[in-house]
């Protein structure tokens, strides 16, 4: 549910803060609500375990731009759609 105009547009709120950040925004029907809603979820920029999300994001980001892509799914198959847990699963 990652949605790449949102992450984009919220992009630059975790440069500005003490503590950086990565905003990924979720797009989608939540439980208990109606109609399609963004939810903002702040992921720490870097990981206490030294993963670097603002980095790949970003990386992410840049390709998607240097492609002309500026909507649809953050991660998404090749052919554009929605990846699945499942597609993340080793063969």
């Amino acid at each position: 549910m990652t949605d790449l105009f949102g992450t984009r547009t919220h992009w630059d709120a975790g440069e500005s803060h003490s503590t950086k950040y990565v905003v990924v925004a979720l797009l989608g029907r939540f439980k208990g609500e109606t109609g399609e809603n963004y939810h903002l979820m702040p992921i720490a920029a870097v990981t206490n375990q030294g993963l670097e999300p603002r980095k790949w994001i970003g990386q992410l980001l840049q390709v998607y731009e240097e492609k002309g892509i500026g909507h649809g799914p953050l991660f998404r198959r090749s052919d554009g759609g929605r990846i699945r847990a499942g597609d993340l699963e080793p063969k």
